[in-house]
């Protein structure tokens, strides 16, 4: 019983952990984001400050599904292009928010 326990409880502590590293740069500066993510890809103004959007697009490729049985009609994934978006607020040159967005393109 313990191991089921254990088993379910892991995966729910690496689903954090995207976003919780992202949230270490709340309360930094522009300057310290350009060190770790270059250049962002926009830049929006707002009444209270600054939006910082950085892209990063990875182009996936088709693969062929495994069912577990030879077949004549394989099943094949469709090619992508997965784009993730980062999103940086800025109040008074300082992060207080960030948020990611993941969007896949298929062909």
């Amino acid at each position: 019983m313990k191991k089921y326990i254990i088993l379910v409880i892991i995966p729910l502590f690496l689903a954090c952990s995207g976003l919780k590293q992202l949230k270490k740069y709340n309360g930094m500066e522009a300057r310290s984001l350009e060190k770790d993510f270059g250049k962002p890809t926009s830049i929006i103004p707002t009444s209270d400050g600054e939006i910082y959007i950085y892209e990063t697009k990875t182009k996936l490729e088709s693969t062929e599904i495994g069912k577990g049985q030879t077949t004549l009609d394989p099943m094949v994934s469709p090619a992508a292009t997965k784009t993730e978006k980062t999103i940086f607020t800025f109040v008074n040159g300082k992060v207080v928010g960030v948020k990611k967005e993941i969007e896949y393109d298929r062909k």
